[in-house]
């Protein structure tokens, strides 16, 4: 049977080494002393999409583009 954890314990979410605080530190000190400029992490978002989508809508049109003159 599992046993539950005591208030010290960290949960196994928190020490699994693939979480954000697998150095032992609670997820809610993670951030801590890091300024969140939500302004900046838009751009950049918005700023990989339009990157993403022209890479994406290129693609073809460079394929197909040279498809034709291939075969002409």
């Amino acid at each position: 049977m599992s046993e539950r954890n005591g208030p010290d314990e960290a949960s196994p979410l928190e020490m699994s080494p693939s979480a954000p605080g697998a150095q032992g530190q609670p997820l809610k000190d993670q951030f801590d002393g890091a300024p969140y400029d939500q302004k900046e992490e838009a751009a950049k978002a918005i700023r990989f999409m339009v990157i993403k989508a022209a890479v994406f809508i290129l693609i073809p049109v460079v394929a197909s583009a040279l498809a034709i003159f291939i075969l002409l």
